[in-house]
């Protein structure tokens, strides 16, 4: 059986949030496909499971605010 690999690429900005903790996705999946993207931001949250909390929840926004340019500074209340 020969197998044939199609490679898409993404252009569009990425933010790829990995959850040390979480057994549902593992974190790997994550790390593998920001390095296989070139706009791609790679986000580690520390000992975060697969539900982030509401503080969980305030980084993941500012990172998502640094890597599309928002400027709404939004972990902050600049808003």
């Amino acid at each position: 059986m020969v197998q044939t690999i199609v490679r898409h690429a993404l252009v569009h900005p990425l933010l790829l949030v990995v959850r040390t903790e979480d057994t549902m996705t593992p974190p790997d999946q994550g790390r593998r496909l920001a390095g296989a993207t070139p706009a791609s931001a790679l986000l580690e949250v520390a000992g975060m499971g697969h539900h982030p909390t509401p503080g969980e929840w305030a980084q993941i926004l500012e990172a998502a605010d640094r890597q599309f340019d928002l400027g709404h500074g939004l972990a902050t209340g600049d808003r």
